[in-house]
């Protein structure tokens, strides 16, 4: 099962998940920390949606299970062309 954003727009995380964004020189970050879910899949990773200048690409984090984690998944970009997470989406497994 997938679970994507209702836009592209949307920023936050779904139900029992709580994300934090970081910045660096160049980029931007996203960590995913879910909770312990009643039934399965009972691992997630986030992927985030990157665009920097005109390119736009996907960069999945690490696969973690429930209750463990955060995963997280980092957006490089230039310094000139820093990169930014513009959205993203939790997978499940």
């Amino acid at each position: 099962m997938i679970t994507t954003p209702a836009s592209a727009e949307q920023r936050l995380p779904p139900l029992g998940c709580s994300a934090n964004h970081s910045y660096f020189i160049g980029g931007q970050g996203i960590a995913v920390y879910c909770a312990y879910p009643m039934y399965p899949p009972y691992s997630y990773r986030v992927v985030a949606h990157c665009a920097a200048g005109g390119w736009h690409w996907s960069q999945p984090g690490a696969w973690v299970p429930y209750g463990f984690g955060p995963s997280y998944a980092k957006c490089d970009g230039e310094l000139l062309t820093p990169a930014e997470v513009s959205s993203y989406h939790v997978e499940e497994r």
